[in-house]
């Protein structure tokens, strides 16, 4: 709309002629910012760009290219047009356009309260003054270093800079030898830091250990703790990313660990939320370590925790499956068979359950007496007669989920199976019930089963 574009025209007005613009302002205009004789010239657009005051406090809220970045894209978002003439413009094109070089030039110069850049004028300084000595941009300390770099990279004259940092050759190629030695270190330092850190704790035991199992109780309530980022995977891939980048060598870290997660990170995820989100991961633990993977390991487990193993282990690629988690496709077909048991199982449990419920007791009474007087108490009747068709509904429903299931009716004792048998499906039990309850008439003879 109209005022939103007046408004972000205003804006980049302010952020042509503001403080926060100041050195980059200067820069686009031409300023040498490394050169010898605008030593004196740059320093107070530094602080101005940075917010130092003389009483060392910093008062900087956004940068330049944080505050240009967020006009442009509004005004594309809202079909603006540029208001403020050619100037206002041409340096926000130009900014935004190379807003990357920009913020590490930012970057740069205000870090430590300027003492980066002063570092880096000094060291520039002698090395100019001695063009033959080897490696003197080593002076500059690698925290400024890194900044350093990828300023030249992106903002000097080697044809995508737009040559806004004007240095001899043999300079960039010094800040280049010196900056990409201090990328490594700082990659290998970041790298040797992760495996140690609780987010990692539960990753490099299984690496370690080369099983998704290896995990501990202390290291997987180290990695599953609310106050753990879980950030292990995402981190790694980053350095490692790093690494090959800039083609650096891994020095000081597990190669091991960091590839290994590089190459299968999702399923390290995986593993991490499996471990830290299910109490199966814990019985798995425990009987891996007592029957290792014996058919009794699996045995141990509840129907709930097999069902869980499957669907994690269908969830991982077929090599961790087979290397970390040591289980082949012949095995996650053994425990889903296991599985299949349990539900014929849970089934039995619940058919003979039947015989013992209160709706069900003058139902028992009868085929235990095998005549419809054989009720045991007026209890008996009282407990049936109040849902006196619950019983035959309910047997009947039960060994029809065990049919559909492709199970088999397996009882403990003959005479829980012939209670079943008999109330399967049979309506001759209205009748029966009816006449005890008081609701019919006798039955027929030879009838009641």
């Amino acid at each position: 709309g109209g005022g939103r574009c007046v408004e972000l025209n205003f804006r980049a007005a302010e952020l042509q002629g503001g403080d926060s613009c100041a050195l980059v302002r200067a820069v686009v205009g031409g300023l040498d910012v490394f050169a010898r004789e605008n030593g004196d010239l740059v320093r107070p657009e530094i602080d101005a760009t940075c917010g130092f005051r003389p009483d060392g406090v910093v008062r900087r809220d956004r940068t330049c290219v944080e505050g240009v970045s967020d006009v442009v894209v509004g005004m594309a978002d809202e079909g603006c047009e540029v208001t403020g003439g050619t100037t206002v413009e041409s340096f926000i094109s130009t900014v935004y356009e190379h807003r990357e070089g920009f913020a590490h030039l930012t970057e740069l110069v205000c870090k430590q309260m300027g003492r980066c850049f002063k570092s880096v004028q000094r060291t520039i300084l002698y090395c100019d003054d001695n063009p033959t000595k080897e490696g003197c941009m080593e002076y500059v300390p690698c925290d400024c270093q890194t900044d350093l770099l990828s300023a030249v990279e992106t903002l000097s004259d080697d044809g995508t800079g737009g040559g806004f940092l004007e240095l001899d050759a043999a300079i960039v190629d010094g800040i280049t030898v010196a900056g990409m030695a201090c990328r490594c270190e700082d990659l290998n330092r970041r790298a040797a830091s992760l495996e140690s850190r609780p987010s990692c704790a539960l990753a490099g035991k299984i690496v370690q250990g080369r099983n998704i199992l290896a995990g501990d109780a202390a290291t997987t309530a180290e990695t599953c703790s609310v106050n753990t980022d879980r950030t292990c995977v995402e981190d790694v891939v980053d350095v490692v990313d790093g690494f090959i980048k800039y083609d650096c060598k891994i020095t000081d870290a597990n190669p091991n660990f960091m590839f290994a997660l590089k190459s299968n990170g999702d399923d390290f995820e995986k593993a991490a939320d499996f471990a830290c989100n299910n109490d199966c991961y814990a019985s798995l633990r425990t009987c891996h370590y007592y029957y290792g993977n014996d058919d009794a390991c699996m045995d141990s487990l509840s129907c709930k925790c097999k069902r869980d193993v499957v669907a994690f282990a269908e969830g991982l690629s077929p090599d961790s499956r087979k290397d970390l988690l040591k289980v082949d496709d012949s095995a996650i077909d053994e425990i889903r068979a296991a599985i299949d048991d349990c539900e014929c199982n849970k089934l039995n449990e619940r058919a003979a359950s039947l015989r013992t419920e209160g709706y069900c007791a003058l139902h028992a009474s009868i085929v235990r007496g095998g005549h419809v007087f054989a009720g045991d108490s007026a209890r008996d009747v009282q407990s049936t007669c109040s849902e006196r068709k619950s019983c035959v509904g309910n047997v009947t429903k039960v060994i029809g989920d065990i049919d559909d299931e492709g199970c088999e009716v397996k009882q403990d004792t003959d005479a829980m199976a012939k209670f079943l048998y008999h109330l399967n499906g049979n309506g001759e039990w209205d009748e029966l019930t009816g006449f005890v309850c008081g609701g019919g008439p006798p039955p027929a003879p030879g009838g009641g089963g």
